[in-house]
């Protein structure tokens, strides 16, 4: 039985060691090329949902990099100030806390 093989994508190797998010980038112009290329044969209502699907992807992408952001700032601020000890039941599961919820 024959395994299928998998084609390396020459894009993806070379800018694989230089910028580790190259393959999402990629992924991503790909779409909005895409979107470009069927944008004339869409109806109203097609275009309405492209671009409310454009806008709410970029919100939840602010959220989430404002969210990480913020824990960061936390923590640090926790280890500056000598408040964070791992050994300390309390500490570690406020510190996982934060991480999983935003609090």
């Amino acid at each position: 039985m024959e395994r299928p093989t998998i084609e390396p994508d020459e894009n993806l190797s070379r800018t694989k060691g230089r910028f580790p998010f190259a393959r999402h980038l990629s992924a991503a112009a790909d779409t909005l090329r895409e979107t470009r290329k069927a944008w004339p044969g869409l109806s109203l209502y097609e275009r309405f949902g492209e671009v409310v699907v454009m806008i709410l992807t970029g919100l939840i992408g602010l959220v989430i990099v404002a969210a990480v952001i913020n824990l960061c700032f936390r923590v640090v601020l926790l280890v500056i100030f000598d408040l964070l000890d791992p050994a300390e039941h309390s500490i570690f599961q406020a510190v996982f806390g934060m991480i999983f919820t935003r609090s």
